[in-house]
């Protein structure tokens, strides 16, 4: 399992469609990729499901929005699965 460095930009929580549980969301962009010509930039963007409340509030407490984190990330494929 491989760490990536990504900036936090926002936290959420809601109820699933089926109004089954509550989720846990934070969501996260890359840094900056600036172009070989330097005119433009790009990022990705990146949610984070958390599995629980406790865990959630332990994160948004701790970090701070635009803060960079390290994540692990681990290949499927042609996908990647974050994990905090």
């Amino acid at each position: 399992m491989e760490s990536q460095e990504l900036i936090l930009k926002g936290y959420t929580t809601g109820v699933s469609k089926k109004n089954e549980k509550n989720f846990y969301r934070l969501d996260f962009m890359s840094k900056p990729i600036i172009s070989n010509d330097k005119m433009k930039a790009f990022c990705t963007n990146v949610s984070i499901f958390v599995p629980n409340e406790q865990e959630y509030l332990s994160f948004i407490k701790s970090h701070t929005l635009l803060s960079v984190v390290k994540v692990n990330a681990q290949i499927f494929g042609n996908s990647i699965r974050y994990t905090i």
